[in-house]
């Protein structure tokens, strides 16, 4: 399976209304969720359409770790991020032990240069096919596609952004740009906008500047995630 092609889900056995769910989720799948769907599809394949719309549904449940794409630089992030460990002390730490030490603790996958957790109990299914009513892709602020002068067709990001190691790195703009292959929003041309709520009006109109965009859209995600709380 080649990552972010999963065009192979709209063949597996079910109905033609969870074809058509899966098609539209597809279209506008983000570059963290490709990694996270490719971890997630190849730790249990789906069998068909329902249980694949299922792990698309569950994806904010895992967690990526950036540049952490084998067992010695996962043990190198994970001193970095979760210890106190100078890092005059690192040449003396068998970083690969450090790495399947935390693998025992956060089982997951490596995929590309991420390490993907998985989560600590199985996500609950929330579609049951056979009839029952299609779950809602509402968990979302904004949804961008971006494109760079080397990926002209452009790639989905999704806010809001779930933090990596801590709340200065976020793995969705991070891997966005990689995939992009430049370094700053300011080399990218804004291609598609869209936003939960209707009433934001035409984004594209709005912002002239990428970054003032994604800010707000992580700010909207936030809001919009304390609804209900107080």
């Amino acid at each position: 399976m080649k990552l972010n092609d999963f065009d192979y889900l709209l063949d597996l056995p079910g109905e033609e209304q969870e074809r058509r769910w899966l098609k539209e989720r597809l279209e506008t799948l983000s570059v963290r969720e490709g990694i996270v769907l490719a971890a997630a599809a190849l730790k249990d394949p789906p069998e068909d359409m329902a249980q694949a719309i299922n792990q698309l549904q569950a994806l904010d449940e895992y967690t990526v770790r950036l540049d952490a794409g084998s067992y010695e630089a996962l043990g190198m992030a994970y001193l970095l991020n979760e210890t106190k460990m100078p890092g005059n002390a690192l040449p003396f730490v068998d970083l690969t032990q450090m790495g399947t030490h935390y693998e025992d603790k956060h089982p997951g996958l490596f995929v590309g240069d991420c390490y993907v957790e998985y989560p600590q109990s199985a996500p609950q299914p929330v579609y049951h096919g056979q009839g029952s009513p299609l779950p809602e892709d509402n968990d979302w602020s904004v949804k961008l596609k971006i494109a760079s002068p080397a990926v002209p067709e452009g790639v989905w990001l999704r806010l809001p952004d779930l933090p990596n190691w801590n709340d200065d790195i976020f793995p969705g703009e991070s891997l966005t740009l990689r995939a992009l292959h430049v370094q700053h929003w300011s080399e990218c041309v804004l291609l598609d906008a869209q936003c939960i709520l209707p009433e934001a009006g035409n984004l594209m109109e709005q912002y002239d500047d990428l970054a003032d965009l994604l800010y707000d859209g992580q700010e909207l995600g936030y809001v919009l995630a304390e609804r209900g709380q107080g």
